[in-house]
């Protein structure tokens, strides 16, 4: 009877801890979105209506050298310095990166109610006009204070590293694994 009781404790314990940890991973990853538009020029961001599950950008981790060798700079804002991968993560820090992007779950739905009004979703992409840009993100990664996400367009592919500073989200990297300019 007790071994029963002791049972269904730990299960209720070990459920609401988790279903507790999902929902301010959920909110972190919506706050992180929200802060990468929110400087946006553009009046309206237009988002694929799924995360993507492009799982290959995880292999730009596996070399600071070849992280570090990729067009854009990191940069810490506060104190006017330049950053390599090795001053922004720690090796257990990439080696679970690299864990949680393999395990990307496929076609998972944004939440449209949790953006702000300025983020649009669209799932049917015959309705967009010419100039309007669809804009693919991964899920972001949270470690600690960092959130790493893969961002793309028709004419950019970048990883984009944010970190939580007292005022919010603030992007410290975008690296560039390819980039088209427009005359």
């Amino acid at each position: 009877m007790n071994y029963t009781f002791f049972l269904i404790f730990w299960s209720f314990t070990v459920f609401s801890q988790e279903n507790l940890m999902n929902s301010s991973n959920e909110n972190d990853t919506y706050e992180v979105i929200n802060s990468l538009f929110s400087k946006n020029e553009n009046e309206n961001i237009v988002l694929s209506n799924c995360f993507l599950n492009y799982k290959g950008w995880a292999n730009y981790f596996y070399n600071y050298d070849f992280f570090d060798s990729l067009y854009g700079h990191c940069i810490d804002e506060e104190n006017k310095e330049i950053l390599s991968l090795k001053d922004l993560m720690k090796e257990n820090e990439i080696t679970l990166l690299i864990s949680k992007v393999g395990n990307i779950k496929p076609q998972e739905i944004i939440d449209e109610n949790l953006l702000t009004k300025k983020i649009g979703l669209i799932s049917n992409f015959k309705e967009l006009d010419e100039k309007s840009t669809i804009i693919y993100i991964s899920k972001p990664i949270i470690l600690k204070n960092k959130a790493i996400l893969y961002f793309r367009t028709d004419n950019e592919e970048k990883i984009i590293v944010l970190r939580r500073d007292i005022d919010g989200w603030n992007v410290l990297c975008n690296k560039f694994l390819f980039l088209r300019t427009q005359n």
